[in-house]
């Protein structure tokens, strides 16, 4: 298995267990790196491995180092927020689109053309 999606995994699994809310329903990856996560609460955020992408915009999406999740900063991860925009975004086939508007690749790397789902 993928490394991105172990780790996206393992940090979902710390997550629900302190806010069942956030229990992953549906986890796909988008590209090399980047794995996408429908919750419970119907939310869905992507994260990201910070070493092979970045924000495409930084200054709207970098948060102050003080509030940053030391869960995903350990893990080397970032989060791109589907609820940090005015229109939310709530599916993994939306979230592909948002993403790949608001992620840019360090490296060469593609995108897939559709979500690769996988079970958790």
């Amino acid at each position: 298995m993928d490394t991105m999606r172990q780790k996206a995994i393992q940090y979902y699994r710390k997550v629900a267990r302190q806010l069942p809310q956030y229990a992953p329903t549906r986890m796909a990856e988008l590209a090399p790196g980047v794995v996408a996560v429908e919750d419970a609460a119907g939310e869905c955020d992507a994260l990201f491995d910070g070493e092979r992408w970045d924000y495409t915009n930084p200054e709207i999406w970098e948060s102050d180092p003080e509030t940053k999740s030391l869960a995903l900063t350990g893990a080397g991860l970032k989060v791109l927020e589907g609820f940090g925009v005015a229109m939310r975004v709530r599916s993994i086939e939306t979230m592909m689109l948002f993403a790949q508007s608001q992620l840019s690749p360090k490296r060469q790397t593609a995108w897939h053309s559709v979500p690769q789902f996988f079970t958790f």
